[in-house]
């Protein structure tokens, strides 16, 4: 019998998740919209990848409401021997389910019957815990997380979706057609490029390169030409050459993003880089790269924000203007601020406008 639109069974556990145990039951499913996510066992092969997966858009689901749980039949003391053990799942942030009992797994009728061991299998939760999708894949078969970012967005189609951020080397083109072909997933993609040196992307243990991003930022434009694209960059990280700064001062021109976070590189404690590479590139010499980055970012947002001037977009109202109450800034589903007269709109509401000037920070719109 199917378990679709039946509710969850009751359950407790013990997971771990960030470093801790922690309480799991099955009440901590009302309220919002679950993702639960079975696998047969830790230390195997396909498992690592399809979690890690699941983590390139974790920060997404959550920005949606969305918690994800991981399931296998392996206690929460293994996944710790995991998490501590394999560079790929010590990424992950969301809980490891233990259920050496077969508990959850049975409950949700996800048990091989030759081992006992779970399925590969993903159940989508809606906040009254009611199951609202399955999806099972064959032994061998991993699973797709931009077809699960799909069904999410599939789930609240009344709702602005936004995928908040993904490592570079986690970007593959199905989450990028993904964003293309759901109406309400927005244009708008946060890509770190953290630097455009090579040298420097290697001390920082990237797992790309240059022209690794710069052809990922390629797939982006080619698939979704009227995508919105910001990012993070840090100057003054160990042994940055000017050269290396100047490769990055390149990066930022050839991809022309909409706006970026930037910072200058400062020791974090017990992290690999405090303990292994001393910070040795000069305080005032870190000013003068940082002083040089935001102004060409500057320069480029103007250059970019002047490109939208006449056009339309449906901006999401989010909150009153900074400057006066009678106006309201809403955003495009580039994630651009907008900021309009209030009339009679309200938080909240989307309205149709066009834009009638710019500078590198703001658009300024009025009603169509």
């Amino acid at each position: 019998m199917s378990l679709i639109n039946t509710p969850i069974k009751p359950f407790a556990t013990t997971a771990y998740r960030s470093g801790a145990f922690v309480d799991v039951s099955s009440d901590d499913f009302q309220g919002k919209w679950n993702i639960v996510f079975f696998y047969p066992a830790d230390f195997t092969f396909v498992c690592p990848t399809e979690l890690a997966d699941l983590q390139g858009i974790y920060a997404e689901l959550q920005s949606l409401g969305v918690e994800v749980y991981s399931v296998s039949r392996d206690s929460h003391f293994v996944h710790k021997a995991w998490h501590e053990t394999s560079p790929e799942i010590g990424t992950l942030e969301f809980a490891m389910l233990g259920d050496v009992n077969g508990v959850i797994t049975n409950n949700f009728d996800n048990a091989r019957p030759d081992s006992g061991l779970a399925d590969r299998s993903t159940y989508l939760i809606d906040p009254d815990g009611i199951i609202q999708y399955i999806e099972t894949t064959p032994e061998g078969v991993g699973r797709n997380a931009a077809e699960l970012l799909r069904k999410v967005a599939q789930s609240v189609p009344d709702m602005r979706v936004r995928f908040t951020t993904s490592n570079p080397e986690d970007m593959t083109e199905d989450i990028v057609e993904a964003i293309a072909a759901e109406p309400n997933l927005c244009n708008h993609i946060h890509f770190p490029a953290q630097s455009g040196s090579n040298n420097v992307l290697k001390l920082m243990n990237r797992k790309y390169t240059r022209e690794d991003y710069l052809a990922k930022v390629a797939a982006i434009r080619r698939l979704v030409p009227d995508c919105g694209l910001t990012t993070d960059i840090f100057i003054g990280y160990h042994n940055e050459t000017e050269e290396d700064f100047q490769q990055t001062l390149s990066l930022m021109r050839e991809v022309g993003f909409d706006s970026a976070f930037m910072f200058k590189y400062s020791e974090r404690p017990g992290t690999y880089a405090a303990r292994h590479l001393p910070d040795n590139v000069p305080e005032d010499e870190k000013i003068r790269r940082l002083n040089e980055l935001i102004r060409l970012q500057t320069e480029i947002s103007a250059e970019q924000n002047r490109k939208d001037e006449g056009r339309e977009f449906d901006i999401l109202i989010e909150r009153f203007g900074k400057r006066s109450r009678e106006q309201l800034m809403g955003r495009t589903p580039q994630n651009k601020a907008v900021v309009i007269a209030r009339g009679g709109h309200h938080i909240g509401e989307t309205v149709r406008v066009r834009i009638t000037g710019s500078t590198s920070a703001t658009l300024f719109g009025e009603e169509v």
